[in-house]
């Protein structure tokens, strides 16, 4: 038996709960949205205060170049909400993915190599939610000085709020470490989970120092 693929797995878009039904589901004694899910809504948070942070920064006043340059900021800050989104269910799916792979090898009814191939998959979700914070906040820190005066209090918040999605998905991306055969992939995920720590957290440092220099 193989285990099901995300698709498969995915029954249910977590994006279709109101947030009152998203809060009270991940207090609940049911395993998703569990840490993976709330890293990259945590994420989706950042971005979508960054969406606002542009649109107020675009007015009356903003010179043609800086509102062409703000336009492709909005762009690129819609594919990054897009990517989070998604990275929702998946983190969700892949989980489910986890479950059904670790139940079978536990009964004998699928080799380990299943488990270490849905172990891949929980673990390539939130290096991807780590990555795409890495993203949004080099976006932040290249345009920060566009952004209008009034509103650096949401880019800092939003800065913090994306260091704080990097560093829980690291979270859930080490846990499932432990599966994998091979010394060399284990230390290459860890090795770039710590990479994108690094990188997130000097450039919030940078955006937070802006906002309050």
């Amino acid at each position: 038996m193989k285990p099901p693929t995300v698709n498969e797995a995915a029954s249910e878009s977590l994006l279709s709960l109101a947030m009152d039904d998203f809060l009270s589901r991940t207090g609940d004694r049911v395993p998703t949205p569990g840490g993976g899910a709330v890293a990259s809504a945590a994420a989706a948070l950042a971005v979508a205060l960054s969406r606002m942070v542009t649109a107020y920064s675009i007015g009356p006043k903003t010179s043609p170049e800086d509102r062409t340059r703000l336009e492709g900021t909005a762009q690129r800050l819609e594919r990054l909400d897009g990517i989070c989104r998604r990275l929702i269910d998946e983190d969700a799916a892949a989980y489910e993915v986890y479950a059904a792979a670790a139940r079978q090898v536990r009964l004998q009814e699928a080799p380990r190599e299943t488990l270490q191939q849905a172990a891949r998959l929980a673990i390539a979700v939130p290096l991807e939610t780590q990555a795409m914070t890495v993203s949004l906040l080099r976006l932040l820190d290249e345009h920060k000085t566009l952004f209008a005066t009034v509103m650096r209090s949401d880019l800092a918040v939003s800065a913090h709020l994306a260091l704080a999605a990097c560093k829980a998905a690291r979270e859930t991306a080490l846990i499932n470490v432990c599966d994998l055969e091979f010394e060399s992939e284990r230390t290459h995920i860890y090795e770039q989970s710590d990479q994108f720590i690094t990188t997130a957290g000097t450039l919030s440092e940078q955006i937070v120092s802006f906002v309050h220099r």
